[in-house]
């Protein structure tokens, strides 16, 4: 079996697809809270939306709920993901299954036609994308006047004693749920592939792709919930 750090991010959490809904809950505190969270705030009304990372389908399934019209684009590079994705949506919203999508990629891959949706949504997924920038810009420039973005994700402290203490206590909440096997390949994964920043520097990035008004909106130790606006640019 290969190491977390000789194979693709994708191909770690892909691999765990059926017992990814245990498993997360074991490595990411508060994580129904985030969840959540990350849907608190959303506009009544989308009628185009993208889910980056629709992992097991958690959130996939909120978002049909609440958007039950909506044209949805799942997107992940785990064809395990997608497909159990899928399934998931086909059995509880089986009327809705003509407006969805499904892609199979990586984040840097894909390419979004300019206004082409209103709402970009992902959880706990962005924290893999290396130039996170480039994807930020290609988001503004699919999102309409007024779309949106919101992030579910875990980020640095930018004061280095706070993310010292956060940092042990997650390590000691995955500690509690998990095998030594299991923290290692854990551990493994997060320095191979994990790219965590700081809110501030999540911030410039936004700003800097076009957003306006980036902000975090929830936080609770490493996870957090930051949303951002495409506005008219003058």
């Amino acid at each position: 079996m290969l190491r977390p750090s000789e194979t693709t991010a994708f191909g770690y959490w892909g691999a765990m697809a059926e017992r990814y809904d245990t498993h997360i809950r074991h490595v990411c505190p508060n994580y129904t809270e985030l969840l959540t969270r990350l849907l608190d705030g959303l506009p009544d009304e989308a009628g185009r939306i993208v889910e980056l990372g629709c992992g097991s389908g958690g959130l996939s399934l909120e978002l049909a709920a609440r958007y039950p019209r909506a044209s949805i684009t799942f997107i992940d590079a785990a064809v395990e993901m997608v497909d159990l994705t899928k399934a998931r949506l086909a059995a509880a919203h089986p009327s809705s299954a003509e407006h969805f999508r499904f892609i199979v990629s990586r984040f840097e891959d894909v390419q979004f036609n300019e206004g082409s949706f209103d709402l970009v949504i992902s959880n706990i997924s962005l924290h893999h994308v290396q130039d996170q920038l480039s994807l930020f810009r290609r988001i503004w420039q699919g999102l309409a006047l007024g779309g949106r973005i919101r992030i579910g994700d875990h980020f640095l402290f930018s004061n280095p004693t706070e993310q010292t203490i956060h940092w042990a206590n997650w390590l000691t909440y995955c500690r509690e749920n998990c095998s030594d096997a299991e923290m290692d390949e854990l551990l493994d994964h997060v320095t191979a592939h994990d790219r965590y920043t700081t809110l501030a520097e999540q911030f410039t990035m936004l700003l800097a792709a076009g957003f306006a008004t980036p902000d975090c909106v929830w936080r609770s130790g490493l996870a957090a919930v930051v949303t951002a606006d495409r506005a008219p640019m003058f």
